[in-house]
């Protein structure tokens, strides 16, 4: 599987209905840990109020993106939000505000 530009791909929908600027998110990667290194990692991340998938998937990006899942998804609905109100009555009167 390649790395997409996310600056060059439309976002898609993943099967959980989650925007992933990159693409489906159909990749899995594992690995194994020691029984307290898995512990520690759980309660970072359940005190982070995150779950583990979300936390790895963010670290993952992070490495390879430059940006977590969570910040990419961020940044693709503002890019959204902005073709949506960036034309039309609503952004003429935030332009005759300006």
């Amino acid at each position: 599987m390649s790395v997409h530009d996310a600056n060059h791909q439309p976002p898609h929908n993943a099967r959980t209905g989650v925007l992933s600027p990159t693409g489906p998110l159909t990749e899995p990667l594992k690995t194994f840990v020691d029984f307290e290194t898995a512990e520690a990692f759980r309660r970072l991340t359940n005190e982070a109020d995150m779950d583990v998938s979300s936390a790895l998937r963010d670290w993952v990006f992070k490495l390879v993106h430059q940006k977590t899942f969570t910040e990419m998804v961020a940044d693709a609905q503002k890019v959204k939000s902005a073709k949506l109100f960036g034309t039309g009555p609503i952004a003429d009167q935030n332009t005759a505000k300006s």
